[in-house]
């Protein structure tokens, strides 16, 4: 099974989340985006940038601030 192996989008966790963490942190440092901008950007379903973004905003590491109905996110120095 796929899931077993430590493979699938179960197995999304840890290190995996880190790495995509650190990506993100970088990608918002730049300039503030969007959780579907993210996504798109750096190639990878939604859901999972919302868990790292889940980490990074518990963290202080990026800040949400909303613009209508859009969330953006962005770099403590953005």
């Amino acid at each position: 099974s796929p899931l077993a192996d430590g493979h699938g989008p179960a197995a999304l966790a840890g290190r995996e989340i880190e790495e995509l963490a650190a990506r993100i942190a970088a990608s918002v440092a730049r300039r503030p985006q969007t959780e579907a901008g993210l996504a798109v950007g750096l190639g990878v379903p939604v859901e999972h940038v919302r868990r790292a973004l889940a980490v990074l905003t518990r963290t202080a590491a990026v800040r949400a601030k909303r613009s209508g109905d859009a969330v953006f996110y962005s770099g403590l120095a953005g």
